[in-house]
């Protein structure tokens, strides 16, 4: 590349503890190829409200080489307000990176990064979740039920992608007027109907073979929607309202 590129990795975070910390220094160590420059960035959905108290914040402060944010209830609107600042800042591709989705090895982000050196470039970069072998069988179904869905239902994954600043201003910001407490309304905006947008207004979508991110295999519950509208769900950055029964087999709380 004869220019330097400006990225940025965006993580938003929602009740995740020291998660945060231990996805964003995985994150921060991972190889960035030669002729890009790349900022961390973590957006906290603070939970209790006094950042002193919120152990989600207090970890994303401790992370090295990452700058916090206080971002508002609800992942769509925490995804817009960190998208817009990206563009206000002048980065040229824009990453939103799970706090509860690590990369399964260093060269996640090159892999990713490299992909937008293409002439042209694609508008939007997308990753494979993947539950691993610690998960046995079950996350080997949630796995394969993965494949099959990315054929028949294209989306971006949730998990981890990576657009580009011209995609973002052509068909964002996400549409805060739907329930943001429902993880499949929610997730009908961000993965689905952001995936038709950009297809049909921008331009092409791609997943790097090597772009590999984990994926917990519980979340598979959460798609389902008569599963993730009861109180069982306390949320994914900020989706849903904190409910009493942890241990959730959907949101992974």
């Amino acid at each position: 590349m004869s220019l330097c590129m400006k990225a940025v990795v965006q993580i938003p975070a929602y009740e995740e503890g020291r998660t945060v910390y231990d996805t964003a220094t995985e994150i921060t160590n991972q190889r960035v190829p030669e002729g890009w420059d790349v900022a961390y960035e973590a957006w906290v959905t603070l939970s209790p409200p006094d950042k002193e108290l919120c152990d989600t914040w207090q970890n994303a402060m401790a992370a090295e080489n990452v700058e916090v944010f206080e971002a508002p209830q609800g992942k769509l609107s925490a995804r817009n307000v960190a998208h817009d600042h990206a563009v206000e800042e002048g980065y040229d591709v824009f990453f939103s990176w799970d706090a509860d989705a690590p990369p399964h090895h260093s060269d996640v982000l090159a892999s990713m990064l490299t992909a937008f050196e293409a002439d042209p470039p694609p508008a939007c970069v997308n990753t494979r979740p993947i539950s691993g072998r610690k998960h046995g069988l079950f996350g080997a179904l949630v796995d394969t039920a993965a494949t099959v869905e990315d054929i028949l239902t294209p989306h971006v994954h949730g998990q981890c992608h990576a657009l580009t600043a011209e995609a973002w201003q052509a068909v964002g910001p996400f549409d805060e007027s739907v329930d943001q407490t429902s993880l499949p309304e929610v997730r009908a905006e961000e993965e689905l109907g952001f995936y038709r947008r950009v297809k049909q207004e921008v331009g092409e979508i791609v997943t790097p073979p090597d772009a590999t991110v984990y994926n917990d295999p519980r979340r598979a519950a959460c798609k389902v929607p008569f599963v993730a509208d009861t109180d069982h769900c306390t949320g994914r950055v900020g989706t849903f309202e904190k409910a009493e029964n942890r241990g959730c087999g959907g949101c992974g709380k």
